[in-house]
């Protein structure tokens, strides 16, 4: 068995919050049950609220597909520009993940 996952398993969705009727925020939620796992949320008066919670919410998606391109690299016949980005991804993808191994379940 893998290490536990450093992230909850998306697709991660959008939902408003509200107040009294009225737009407060907007949340980041994983599920699509009557009980979803609220992962952030994102209140007004931040700035480019509605642009960094769907940042957020891709995140995930974002981690999988960089992942795959890594897995996909050929490092020995890559160039050295491209080596050199490689291991700039996977770094990131140890930052994002916090160096877990496994995908999350």
């Amino acid at each position: 068995m893998g290490r536990p996952s450093a992230y909850t398993a998306g697709p991660w969705h959008l939902r408003q919050v509200e107040r009294r009727g009225v737009v407060i925020g907007l949340q980041v939620v994983a599920g699509e049950d009557e009980r979803p796992v609220e992962v952030a949320e994102v209140r007004w008066p931040t700035p480019n609220l509605a642009a960094n919670a769907r940042l957020i919410a891709t995140a995930p998606d974002l981690v999988e597909a960089l992942r795959e391109l890594v897995d996909r690299i050929d490092r020995d016949a890559a160039r050295p520009e491209v080596r050199a980005a490689l291991a700039r991804a996977e770094e990131v993808l140890r930052r994002a993940t916090g160096g877990a191994e496994s995908r999350p379940e």
